[in-house]
């Protein structure tokens, strides 16, 4: 390496260095013992699918029956099992009774309750069941969802039930509403829970999932936006939206973020791929030894709802190159600002650590600290 370049090298690990220093000095904290919560988010999630074509060899229940329910999500696994609790959004029914199909709807998406074992073995852990498939059978459905879930060990929210999950001593919250909560008024509910999670359960941020949008439409419309500002507005920590079935971009608003689709994730729904690319959320959420909330950081994986097109195989999988930039230009096209590069090493797209004052650290605080200090080499670094 020649002269120049270890120069080079030896800046940007100084730099590097430097950023942990003043994450370090702008996280207020105990020293650097932060805590630290990390949760996963996924796109929708609907096993099984319509009843008229679980029957075949290529649908879902085909697959399901042929490889097990540790097939569905064997790639994801890893980043779910790395995390403190995995959260999807459950699109359908477990339910072993068909007697209740609701057949004012034109399209019903039902699972045997065998199938919870496709997310017990693959560490998801809780279930957002606010949205338009929830009744496909009725209540008897939804009620047979509920329980079958308890059952396995795995929680779920829906309007009027908020979740708290005790992480690392910090209690977070999670709440989930269907658009038309918003219509009926309902989501007075959601503003009232956020206050009373914080207030009295003390809980040091909510997360708050929000089914809503226009199906395959590539920009959130004037509705998200307004529900998402609601919720952050009401003290949500975090929002994250469903049901377009194709990525949607983000913003920030009051130093949090807000998601408007994560698109398909694992989707029995069609045998046919609609909606290729989807993407998986992990969020690193820190806080003070006594639980105040400081800061969040976001990483998105870029991912595909299949390995198989254009028969879906009901296998999502991470990816990487042509297929990643592709990923991520769907959710910058509908972003205002610029999202950081996809990182091949890690699999991801991190995004700046945003300071809950609104303070986004990025290296260029670091290059700026320095600039004009003495040039580091190789010798003053160490190597």
């Amino acid at each position: 390496m020649n002269r120049l370049a270890s120069k080079g090298l030896a800046f940007k690990r100084f730099a590097s260095l430097l950023v942990c220093l003043l994450l370090a000095a702008l996280i207020p904290c105990a020293g650097l013992a932060e805590k630290k919560v990390t949760v996963t988010f996924t796109g929708d999630i609907t096993l099984g699918g319509e009843t008229y074509v679980q029957k075949g060899e290529f649908s879902f229940s085909g697959y399901y029956k042929k490889y097990g329910a540790e097939y569905f999500l064997k790639y994801l696994r890893p980043l779910f099992e790395s995390d403190d609790l995995t959260v999807i959004n459950f699109e359908g029914t477990f339910d072993d009774n068909l007697g209740d199909e609701n057949t004012n709807k034109v399209i019903r998406f039902h699972a045997p309750t065998s199938y919870v074992n496709v997310l017990t073995t693959s560490s998801v852990e809780l279930c957002g069941l606010s949205n338009n498939h929830s009744l496909d059978f009725k209540q008897n459905g939804i009620n047979s969802t509920k329980e079958t879930l308890l059952a396995a060990g795995l929680d779920y929210t829906v309007l009027y039930r908020s979740v708290v999950k005790e992480l690392n001593g910090v209690k977070l919250g999670f709440i989930s509403l269907y658009w038309a909560d918003f219509s009926r008024n309902r989501h007075t509910w959601m503003q009232e829970e956020i206050k009373r999670l914080k207030q009295e359960e003390g809980v040091s941020a909510v997360v708050v999932s929000i089914h809503a949008g226009t199906e395959y439409d590539k920009k959130h419309n004037k509705s998200q936006k307004y529900m998402a500002t609601t919720a952050v507005d009401a003290g949500a920590d975090l929002v994250i939206m469903h049901h377009p079935h194709v990525l949607q971009g983000c913003e920030i608003m009051n130093s949090r973020y807000v998601f408007y689709s994560l698109g398909n994730t694992c989707f029995g729904g069609n045998n046919e791929v609609w909606s290729l690319e989807t993407a998986v959320l992990q969020v690193d959420f820190y806080f003070t030894d006594e639980g105040e909330y400081t800061a969040q950081q976001v990483r998105i994986y870029p991912a595909h709802t299949t390995g198989t097109y254009p028969r879906s195989n009901f296998q999502p999988i991470l990816v990487s190159g042509t297929d990643a930039a592709n990923v991520l230009s769907l959710i910058q096209y509908d972003t205002k600002f610029q999202l950081q590069p996809f990182d091949e090493t890690t699999g991801c797209v991190t995004q700046p650590l945003l300071l809950a004052d609104g303070t986004e650290l990025t290296d260029e605080l670091a290059v700026s600290a320095v600039e004009g200090a003495p040039e580091a080499t190789g010798t003053e670094l160490g190597q």
